[in-house]
Order: structure tokens, then C-alpha cells, then sequence
């Protein structure tokens, strides 16, 4: 898929941006991109409260630290990907970034949204798994992982651009 291609596709995900090639507008894409990030992690959050309430409910508390704990996680990325420097440096302080940073910018950002999709389907599968523990704990286990792949993807994406 070619850069072109990619912003396409980047901006059907988050509208109305105006990819990274204009300096000017470049750092108003990155924080669009990290909005809707952070918008979509709050969704997801606010789904997981939704399970521990039932879970409460229910009077089904083994499970609900574990609950906590991601709930915590999220806040934390969320507060990461919403704070983050507006615009990395190697990026854009130059007048324009070279193909092959756009290229893995893109490449990140979509990856993202896909990690988003990743975290979505878990957090469907805790709320699909009410009822029976054995399950609720796997899923459990499986949410904590995809929410900590996009930390750590969100991270690389930081690292790779601020030291360009």
C-alpha cells in the first residue's frame, strides 16, 4: 500500500485531517490522531466500568481487581496518546519529512487503529463471557494483552519519530 494510499485510509478513520506532508498542518493531524485514539480508548473504558458494575452486581468479585487493573491501564494510555508531545520532532520540524517517515507514520498510525480493533473484540468477549469464570478469566487475560500491545506500539511509535 503507498503513502498516498495509506493517508486515504488514515483519514477515513479520523476525517477531515490533512496528512503530515504540510509542517503547518501536520501537528494539527497528529493531535486529531491522537484524539480519536483516546476517544476510542474512553469508549472501551467506559464498557469495561460497565462489566465490573455487573460483576459487582452480581456479587462476583474475584475477577474485578483484575478489572481495576486494566481500567487503571487504560486511563494511563489514554493520558499518554491525549498528552503527548503535539508533533515529534524528527517529523516535523522540518519543512517536509522524508517518504520513508511518512511511510512509517502512517504505517503506525493505522496500526494503531487497528490495535484499537484488537482491544474492542476483548473487551466484547469479557462482556460475552459474563457468567462463566473460567472464561471471564481468559478474556480478561487476553484484554490486558491487547491493551498493553498498543501501549507498547504507542510507545514505539514515539520513540521511532522523536529520534529521527
Amino acid at each position: 500500500m503507498g503513502l498516498g494510499e495509506k493517508l486515504e485510509k488514515l483519514a477515513r478513520v479520523v476525517p477531515g485531517i490533512a496528512g503530515y506532508q504540510d509542517r503547518e498542518k501536520s501537528r494539527d493531524t497528529d493531535k486529531a490522531v491522537r484524539m480519536k485514539l483516546s476517544s476510542e480508548l474512553e469508549l472501551i473504558k467506559l464498557a469495561i466500568e460497565g462489566d465490573k458494575k455487573k460483576l459487582t452486581e452480581n456479587k462476583d468479585f474475584p475477577l474485578l481487581p483484575a478489572l481495576d487493573t486494566i481500567a487503571s491501564k487504560l486511563d494511563k494510555i489514554m493520558n499518554l496518546v491525549k498528552f503527548a508531545s503535539r508533533g515529534y520532532r524528527g517529523v516535523f520540524d522540518t519543512l517536509k519529512a522524508d517518504q520513508a517517515s511518512l511511510e512509517r507514520l502512517y504505517t503506525f498510525d493505522l496500526g494503531l487503529f487497528d490495535d484499537i480493533k484488537s482491544i474492542k473484540a476483548a473487551a466484547g468477549e469479557l462482556h460475552g463471557s459474563r457468567g462463566d469464570s473460567a472464561l471471564l478469566d481468559s478474556a480478561i487475560r487476553k484484554l490486558e494483552a491487547t491493551v498493553d500491545s498498543f501501549e507498547q506500539n504507542f510507545s514505539t511509535r514515539q520513540n521511532l519519530l522523536s529520534t529521527k
